[in-house]
């Protein structure tokens, strides 16, 4: 039995029983509960380290992009309206 086949079976036990049915659900409920557990704490983990290295690449562009509006011959006005879409009202 590999991994999935396992995994799947523990979710077919953890399915609500017929009133005939005598397997008992509640070990491998908490099994599947306890992967399901750990997935979700490995996702969290994954998903912080992800937003850490992302956060100096926006503060880089962030900084380019203020340099840029700086150095620029354009109104203040000008650069926002282009950036919305909008026409230049003043």
């Amino acid at each position: 039995e590999n991994d999935t086949e396992s995994v799947w079976n523990r979710h077919e036990l953890c399915k609500k029983e017929s009133p005939g049915d005598q397997r008992p659900a509640e070990p491998e409920c908490a099994e599947g509960q306890d992967i399901g557990g750990k997935a979700k704490a490995k996702y969290e983990a994954e998903k912080e380290t992800l937003a850490e290295m992302i956060r100096p690449r926006n503060e880089i562009r962030k900084e380019e992009l203020i340099g840029a509006v700086i150095k620029s011959d354009r109104s203040y006005t000008e650069i926002k309206a282009f950036i919305k879409g909008t026409p230049e009202t003043e």
